[in-house]
């Protein structure tokens, strides 16, 4: 054994001989082709990658430049267009339902940003804070401006800003008109806190409920209480100053009837239809999963038509209703508690291309605490032959969430969606309002953030803003 350990001390047998030219050339060619095939794997898998990506519908999104309000304000909660001066360019209203006053008790003021010379896409010329008179009356107006409504409740040519605020009055709720006294004097109130109590003021819509050519004012009370169940209500104002509690078909205890509301042409026989969803209402015994009713016109016989989630998931609160998108004969419903294979809230837009039938529109996979469905537009951004819509991506306070942040937008409500990424620093309810206006060759897309927050701001601080971007129609 020692002299087997001796001979293998002293002869190389474990040195490596030197490699030939023909060996050290076949290692480079073989390191060469495995090379080749990893740079064509990889540009696979980036192809196979791009083809299930969706499209991309490119926006440069920019802030107006609007007044500071401070911390909380959540300037763009709600936002209204209209000529408020009558200029013939179209003005913007955004609300901030959590800023301080300069004078008076209680939160929120409305923000008027008058549009220079070329409408707003050319900048704002002036701006004007609106809020209630400093000596109200002995209630705090809170969450003055959480929904927005133009009306043309008076003989001159500008239209009014209705405002609503349902947490003053203990929630009881109130609404206010702004301009019809002049630009310059505060808001007035016209609905006061006990007119139906409830969270009056929740959401507002304008359409000809009467068919006598002028425009009515409905306004939700989603708490009210009636015959002692808290199922929700509306209140209809007309400009002639008259008034009608609307009640819910089938009252539920919870079911927050007038939530959201809309007016579309969905049934035949004359003016528009109104549109009410009840997002808390227990249908076909599960709780929660919500339900939508179209009205018939005034004066027909007919009842109000119900709308729902033929597809619910058993024991999902999906809250079918929260939003709603109603544009001519096309209705668009927001589901945004919807869950998806273990992902929370996740959500849905179901749209009816004929109504009555509500179809689920799909989309690409997405992260829990999406909340699709929590805003809906119709708007035209493409320049098509039919509306596109637009339903933005929510979800958490978090960086990774911060990047996922966008709108799937279906055009010409066909095929599969466009994605559109939300504007830099968008918070987490980057589109908590959504408007567009159409100009002459392009349709301005406007969103209130009232979740965003200031640069070198702790995250939570809600400033608010509101951005746009142009899309140019062909």
């Amino acid at each position: 054994m020692w002299l087997l350990l001796l001979a293998l001390a002293q002869d190389p047998v474990g040195e490596v001989p030197a490699p030939t030219p023909e060996a050290t050339q076949a290692e480079a060619t073989q390191a060469e082709a495995t090379q080749e095939a990893a740079t064509q794997e990889a540009a696979t898998q980036e192809e196979a990658a791009q083809a299930e990506a969706p499209p991309v519908l490119a926006a440069a999104w920019e802030s107006l430049p609007l007044d500071d309000l401070g911390s909380g304000a959540r300037l763009g909660q709600a936002l209204a267009l209209g000529d408020f001066d009558g200029d013939g360019w179209i003005d913007l209203a955004a609300s901030a339902p959590g800023a301080l006053r300069p004078e008076g008790p209680g939160r929120g003021v409305v923000l008027v940003a008058y549009a220079a010379e070329g409408g707003l896409l050319a900048g704002v010329r002036e701006t004007r804070i609106v809020a209630p008179p400093a000596h109200q009356p002995d209630f705090e107006s809170l969450e003055f401006g959480h929904s927005l409504c133009a009306i043309d409740l008076d003989d001159d040519p500008e239209p009014e800003l209705a405002i609503g605020a349902p947490r003053s009055g203990d929630d009881s709720g109130s609404v206010w008109v702004w301009g019809i006294e002049g630009a310059h004097r505060p808001a007035r109130m016209i609905l006061p806190p006990g007119t139906l109590p409830g969270g009056l003021g929740h959401a507002m819509c304008t359409l000809d409920l009467e068919g006598d050519g002028s425009l009515d004012l409905v306004i939700a009370a989603p708490q009210a209480t009636l015959d002692g169940v808290r199922c929700g209500a509306l209140l209809t104002f007309s400009a002639r100053g008259g008034r009608r509690v609307m009640a819910p078909v089938d009252p539920q205890e919870g079911g927050l009837y007038g939530f959201a509301l809309g007016a579309a042409d969905l049934l035949p026989g004359g003016p528009q239809n109104l549109v009410v969803s009840e997002p808390g209402a227990t249908h076909l015994e599960q709780s929660e999963v919500g339900r939508v009713w179209v009205h018939p016109p005034m004066g027909t016989l007919r009842r109000p038509e119900l709308c729902f989630d033929r597809e619910p998931v058993a024991g999902e609160r999906s809250r079918f209703g929260v939003a709603l998108a109603a544009a001519g004969p096309l209705l668009a419903v927001g589901a945004p508690g919807t869950d998806r294979e273990g992902r929370r809230d996740v959500g849905r837009v179901l749209f009816a291309g004929r109504y009555p039938r509500l179809d689920a529109l799909l989309e690409p996979g997405l992260s829990r605490d999406a909340l699709l469905g929590s805003c809906l537009l119709f708007a035209d951004l493409g320049g098509g032959s039919a509306q596109d819509l637009v339903a933005p991506v929510w979800g958490a306070e978090t960086p990774e969430a911060d990047a996922n942040r966008g709108a799937w937008v279906w055009q010409d409500l066909a095929g599969e969606p466009c994605w559109l990424p939300a504007p830099a620093g968008g918070g987490a309810r980057w589109a908590r309002a959504l408007l567009s206006l159409e100009l002459e060759g392009s349709t301005l897309l406007l969103a209130g953030d009232p979740s965003f927050d200031r640069e070198a701001r702790p995250r939570g601080d809600n400033h608010g803003r509101v951005t746009l971007a142009a899309f140019e129609r062909p």
